[in-house]
C-alpha cells in the first residue's frame, strides 16, 4: 500500500482499522520512500500504543512546513513512547520524535527533513 500508494492512503487504511475513533488531516502529496515509511510506522505504532492503551480518541496530523514534514499523533489515554524501532528511522534520516503528556493524554510528535524533489528537466 505504501509504496504502491503513498503515505495518505497507507495512513488513512491505519486509521480505518484502529479501534479508536480518529481524526485524520493529511495531504495525499507523495515524499520519498524512506521518509513515507519513517512516518507511518510512528503513526502506526503510536495508534497501535492509543488502542491498547483504552484510548476514547485520536487525532493524527501530518503536514509539511517549510523543507520539513511535521507528523502529530495525539491520544487521551497514556503511553511510555514510543520504542525505538518505530523512532529509529525518523531519527536516522535526521529527523526528531518525542512523546509528551498534555491535556489529559499522550502527544507524539516530530519531524524530518524531507529532500528536494525532482529536478532539472
Amino acid at each position: 500500500m505504501l509504496a504502491g500508494h503513498g503515505l495518505a492512503a497507507a495512513v488513512q487504511v491505519v486509521v480505518e482499522r484502529c479501534r479508536v475513533p480518529v481524526d485524520l488531516d493529511i495531504a495525499d502529496v507523495r515524499y520519498a520512500a524512506e521518509v513515507e515509511w519513517a512516518v507511518y510506522r510512528v503513526v502506526d505504532v503510536a495508534l497501535a500504543c492509543a488502542a491498547a492503551q483504552g484510548a476514547t480518541r485520536a487525532r493524527v496530523d501530518v503536514y509539511p512546513r517549510g523543507r520539513d514534514l511535521r507528523f502529530a499523533v495525539f491520544h487521551d489515554a497514556g503511553c511510555t513512547g514510543l520504542p525505538d524501532a518505530a523512532a529509529g528511522p525518523v531519527r536516522a534520516l535526521g529527523g526528531r520524535v518525542r512523546t509528551c503528556h498534555r491535556d489529559g493524554g499522550t502527544l507524539i510528535d516530530g519531524r524530518l527533513p524531507v529532500p528536494e524533489q525532482g529536478g532539472n528537466t
